[in-house]
C-alpha cells in the first residue's frame, strides 16, 4: 500500500469517523438557549427553520429539514407546550398549517445564533493562519466528500 493511500485511510478511517461521532453526540445533547427550556437539536433547528422562513407551511418545512409533516407536527406539539411557537392558518387558505415563534422563541432563536456564532469565532481563532486558498480546499475537499456520500445513498434507494 502506497504511503498516500495510508494517509487517505488514516484520515478516513479514524480522524473523520472520529469527528463524525463526536458530533452526532454534540447534536444529540440538549441545550439551554435562555430560555430555561432544555432543546434537543431537532426541535432548536426547527425553530430557526421557522424563524428563517416565515411564509413556508408545515409540508414546506419538513422538506426542508428532512423529515416527514408527522415529524413536524410531533416536534410542534412539544414547541407549543414550552410556549416557544404558535400554529396558525392563513384567512385565505384554512388547509395549511403554519407556525411562528413565540417572544420566547424569539429567545431561543437568538440563544441559539448566539451559540453557534460562539462556537464558529472559536474555530476561525484555532484556523485563521490557514490562508484562503487553504479554506478553498477545504470547501472543495467536503464538497467532494458529500457528492460520493450522496452517490451512495441514492444507491441505496
Amino acid at each position: 500500500m502506497t504511503k498516500k493511500k495510508e494517509l487517505f485511510i488514516k484520515i478516513f478511517d479514524k480522524q473523520i469517523t472520529r469527528l463524525v461521532n463526536k458530533w452526532n453526540i454534540l447534536e444529540k445533547k440538549p441545550k439551554d438557549y435562555e430560555t430555561g427550556d432544555l432543546l434537543y437539536p431537532s426541535e432548536i433547528h426547527t425553530i430557526s427553520a421557522i424563524e428563517e422562513n416565515p411564509d413556508l407551511h408545515m409540508s414546506e418545512i419538513a422538506k426542508l429539514l428532512g423529515v416527514t409533516r408527522g415529524a413536524i407536527m410531533q416536534l410542534a406539539v412539544k414547541l407549543e407546550k414550552k410556549q416557544l411557537v404558535e400554529r396558525f392558518m392563513m384567512d385565505h387558505n384554512n388547509k395549511k398549517v403554519f407556525f411562528k415563534l413565540t417572544t420566547k422563541g424569539k429567545k431561543a432563536y437568538g440563544g441559539h445564533e448566539k451559540y453557534h456564532r460562539q462556537m464558529y469565532d472559536d474555530l476561525y481563532l484555532y484556523l485563521k493562519t490557514l490562508k484562503v486558498e487553504e479554506l478553498k480546499l477545504f470547501e472543495d475537499v467536503f464538497e467532494r466528500i458529500e457528492n460520493h456520500v450522496d452517490s451512495y445513498l441514492k444507491e441505496k434507494k
